[in-house]
């Protein structure tokens, strides 16, 4: 794989591109994921300002909307999961033991589970549904509806 990324690099420059630190961030598969952590991580109660802007500059790298709106399904209903797992009194080291997501990320969605409504999630995962379908059928434009979509969450 680091063979893979450094290629990509050396085509970039290859080309006659200039290399900045931001061509590097956006050709580089793992910045992209960093990305999509700092996106899932300013999600939840709601989304914040950074959300935003994270989600936007993905949209722009060339990531499809609709694959960042599923991305952030799968964190909420990760997030929902652990909530009822919590609800039902089970410890953050059972779940991080019973679910496939490196417990990093279990321990991430255990601690945003705590400060969100249950019923909040189910909502958003919704909109998300409602999103997509919008898109797929044509209804809306996949960019902008993704900045609708964070309004709604």
């Amino acid at each position: 794989m680091i063979d893979s990324e450094l290629q990509k690099l050396v085509a970039y420059k290859a080309s006659g591109s200039k290399l900045t630190p931001e061509v590097v961030l956006e050709l580089l598969a793992g910045a992209r994921e960093d990305e999509i952590f700092k996106l899932t991580d300013n999600l939840l109660p709601r989304p914040t300002a950074q959300a935003w802007a994270v989600a936007r500059s993905l949209a722009r790298s060339g990531i499809q909307p609709t694959s960042i709106a599923y991305r952030m399904a799968r964190h909420l209903a990760l997030v929902l999961e652990v909530r009822a797992r919590q609800d039902r009194g089970d410890s953050l080291s059972t779940i991080q033991a019973d679910l496939p997501e490196h417990s990093f990320v279990v321990q991430k969605a255990y601690d945003a589970a705590r400060d969100v409504d249950p019923d909040k999630l189910e909502s958003a995962l919704r909109s998300i549904r409602d999103y997509e379908f919008e898109v797929k059928s044509g209804q809306v434009d996949a960019e902008l509806g993704l900045d609708v979509l964070l309004t709604r969450l």
